[in-house]
């Protein structure tokens, strides 16, 4: 089966213990330590972080909610630049992970944790599912 998404499935405050699932399966699942061994890693904000579908960057669009005005509550999907006409769908956590891992480096040119975290659960699936 194909690598195609991850998600965050829980987390537990008092360990730091991080579980991840691919590709919505519940079977398929890895638990990571995050306070040992990720202590930097960020989740992404599905108010805040939109991928653009043009570029596939990750962009940070803190007034997306108010773009998308109705006359019911709020919801959360394609939002549109009314500039460019570029559009925006809310980033996963792999995509968010993805952008560090491929953009985001520090200044020495290591990868941010949430970089590591995207190399890691890319090989482990590897490992686990794709031999």
């Amino acid at each position: 089966m194909t690598f195609t998404n991850y998600s965050i499935y829980s987390f537990n405050r008092d360990t730091g213990d991080m579980v991840f699932i691919y590709n919505e399966d519940n079977q398929k699942s890895i638990t990571i330590n995050l306070y040992k061994n990720y202590p930097d890693y960020r989740s992404v904000n599905k108010n805040v972080h939109y991928v653009s579908l043009t570029t596939k960057n990750v962009v940070a669009i803190p007034d997306a909610h108010t773009r998308m005005a109705s006359l019911r509550i709020p919801t959360y999907g394609l939002i549109n630049d009314p500039d460019t006409g570029e559009i925006f769908r809310p980033a996963t956590q792999m995509d968010f992970d993805l952008f560090d891992y491929k953009y985001n480096k520090y200044a020495n040119g290591d990868l941010t944790d949430n970089g590591k975290i995207y190399s890691y659960l890319l090989e482990e699936y590897q490992t686990a599912y794709m031999n």
